[in-house]
């Protein structure tokens, strides 16, 4: 991740259709290389927007799925991002995958 991202600054994208009324959403971390001791939080947002509409959760290294929760309803067919903020120093690079 760019660490210009850092504290206070949210790196959103990878835009998805929510396929289902499941109030879930589920990150799984595959890939975590890290230089130094990075943590890397991760939350669902509205397309375009930055606000969390799931609880966040942050990684430290590769994790199993992760099933994140929705604060209010949103159902199938609404377009939702990933974004993520890196916080401690370093500098890390990710790969994952994730349903809204």
């Amino acid at each position: 991740m760019n660490t210009s991202y850092q504290n206070g600054n949210y790196n959103c994208g990878y835009v998805a259709l929510k396929a289902d009324n499941e109030q879930y959403a589920y990150i799984t971390v595959t890939k975590f290389d890290k230089v130094k001791d990075p943590r890397v939080s991760m939350w669902v947002a509205p397309n375009g927007g930055y606000s969390e509409l799931t609880v966040p959760w942050t990684w430290t290294s590769t994790a199993p799925r992760k099933k994140l929760g929705y604060r209010s309803w949103h159902g199938a067919g609404s377009r939702h991002q990933l974004c993520a903020e890196q916080f401690y120093s370093g500098s890390v690079v990710i790969g994952r995958k994730w349903t809204p």
